[in-house]
């Protein structure tokens, strides 16, 4: 193997490829990208097992060929190089000259003992499906024994992500009921392309790049029946100067916060941090009927970040609240807590 480079578009392109580099370490070929070279492109990839990336660049190609090196080692020495890169399979190693400096690297296995991740079979499109899965990321589980719920679930229409506590929607076009896993999508963030997806893969395109996974073989739950059908009251308030009360009403501290409504404004108070209840009343203003609520601090926050700037309608329906903002895509889902654990004496709570 032989081939010549510029070193810009070949340092991208190694970048690109190693993305899924590295997450399994105890294996020396995951540690890898493969190099090959032919019909002057260079094509480089690089695999975790679950996910495959691809990045190709334009090279001067006098012998085709190929190896696979350590991805770290190759960055290293090309991130340097600031003239064209020469590189040449030796009995030594891939060796690279860029000016005059002259590197080996060690060539790791055979060629043959990279896994190169096979394209699936017929795909299908998903329209907005890369801006919905970065909006929903946040919302998956961490908890890795509720695996199905490690991922996005992309069904026909709507992205949608929770971890038990918090749900939240994306529209999209095109899904095909498949969840697509936490892990691989701040990867196919940074490939920035077309999403398609498979019964039992997808794939990313973008210029010169390629990224393709597996999905998660789980059912995900029916998410639609949380949704409040029959809405028991609205209200409307302005998203930033709720999440500013929640932190002032609870200190930044306290578990809980309670939410009091009536005479166009809801009142929050905090509950007991560290022991005793601090009587902290924060007012802000909102449009809606007297009604009362309690909710974990952090979740009504978590659930009200993305909706930052605007004005948000809550509807409220059973143990469940959703927040949308008018003109803004997807909803957000919280639950609220209604049982004795979590209800403050009648003179502690905020009038």
């Amino acid at each position: 193997m032989k081939f010549s480079v510029e070193a810009k578009p070949f340092a991208t392109a190694i970048v690109a490829a190693s993305l899924p580099v590295g997450r399994r370490g105890a294996i020396p070929v995951l540690q890898c990208v493969q190099i090959l070279a032919k019909d002057n492109t260079v094509t480089i990839h690089g695999t975790d097992l679950d996910v495959s990336s691809i990045a190709t660049c334009e090279a001067a190609v006098s012998d085709a060929g190929g190896c696979n090196v350590n991805a770290d080692d190759l960055k290293a020495v090309i991130s340097r190089a600031t003239a064209l890169v020469h590189a040449s399979l030796t009995q030594a190693g891939l060796r690279i000259e860029s000016g005059r400096a002259v590197t080996v690297l060690p060539v790791i296995s055979d060629l043959a003992d990279f896994p190169i991740m096979k394209p699936a079979g017929e795909m299908t499109e998903v329209i907005g499906g890369i801006d919905a899965l970065v909006a929903c990321a946040p919302f998956c589980s961490k908890d890795e024994t509720r695996a199905g719920l490690c991922g996005v679930f992309l069904d026909d229409d709507t992205a949608i992500a929770t971890d038990g506590k918090i749900l939240r929607t994306q529209p999209i076009s095109g899904g095909n009921r498949t969840i697509i896993p936490t892990a691989a999508i701040a990867m196919m963030q940074k490939v920035a392309g077309r999403l398609f997806c498979g019964p039992t893969s997808w794939r990313v395109e973008a210029e010169n790049r390629v990224m393709m996974g597996k999905v998660l073989d789980w059912a995900y739950p029916d998410w639609k029946r949380i949704v409040p059908a029959s809405p028991e009251w609205l209200m409307t308030f302005d998203a930033d100067e709720m999440i500013s009360a929640i932190g002032a009403a609870t200190l930044g501290r306290a578990s809980w916060v309670f939410i009091a409504a009536g005479d166009g404004e809801v009142v929050l108070s905090g509950d007991k941090f560290p022991d005793l209840h601090v009587d902290t009343k924060i007012p802000v203003r909102a449009d809606g009927p007297t009604g009362s609520i309690v909710f974990s601090a952090a979740f009504l926050a978590a659930a009200l970040a993305p909706l930052s700037g605007g004005v948000v309608e809550a509807t409220f329906g059973g143990d469940t609240v959703k927040f949308s903002v008018s003109g803004r895509d997807g909803f957000v889902i919280a639950q609220s807590m209604r049982d004795a654990r979590t209800s403050l004496p009648a003179q502690q709570v905020a009038a």
